[in-house]
């Protein structure tokens, strides 16, 4: 038992891993729609991204059945990541958002800056975010990628348990109906005798 917790204790790691990505790329994604205009951001792929990675890593500390499925989202959304900020970060490397004419006078602003009106600091706030993306990306896939191949490992299935609520003896006829409540936990007014174990598939 005492093994089984110490390896369950790197997959909560893991999973807090997996949830400080999604916190940061949730807030680096609010930050660019309220200061930067561009459709790559408007289509909020780290607020949905986010809140996947932060589900897949609760999940995975509490061991969850459903970790399988929201980890595969969490992975979709790290691809996505990925995908649109490589291509946004490439187009911007090819525009080459300024040259600088000597170390003492003003940039000269090329044309991806001039197109959507940033000054110095929002083209460098652009280069940034858009590195953040690719790099948390990068990691949510291998994370979730991790976790999705290591389920069996971490989820536990939990059997529910039928508990008697009502017992009809349905007279003339000799039979008797019987109503159960299904929990995961045993209620304190009914012995362990009367429980029966009904196993859920994962």
């Amino acid at each position: 038992m005492a093994a089984n917790e110490k390896g369950m204790q790197k997959w909560r790691i893991v999973g807090g891993f997996n949830v400080i990505l999604g916190v940061i790329v949730l807030i680096v994604q609010v930050a660019t729609l309220l200061t930067l205009y561009e459709w790559v951001d408007w289509i909020g792929i780290g607020i949905w991204g986010g809140c996947f990675m932060i589900s897949a890593g609760s999940l995975t500390i509490q061991r969850s059945p459903r970790l399988i499925s929201m980890a595969i989202c969490a992975l979709l959304s790290g691809l996505a990541l990925v995908i649109f900020y490589s291509w946004n970060l490439g187009v911007y490397n090819n525009y080459s958002y300024y040259n600088s004419r000597n170390a003492t006078t003003s940039y000269v602003y090329k044309p991806y800056c001039v197109y959507y009106s940033y000054n110095a600091s929002l083209c460098q706030w652009r280069l940034a975010s858009d590195i953040i993306f690719v790099v948390c990306g990068s990691l949510a896939m291998m994370i979730n990628i991790v976790l999705s191949a290591n389920t069996k490992a971490i989820v536990v299935i939990r059997p529910l348990v039928r508990y008697p609520v009502n017992t009809v003896n349905a007279y003339p006829m000799s039979t008797t109906n019987t109503t159960y409540v299904v929990t995961n936990s045993r209620p304190a007014a009914y012995p362990v005798a009367t429980q029966q174990m009904v196993y859920q598939m994962p």
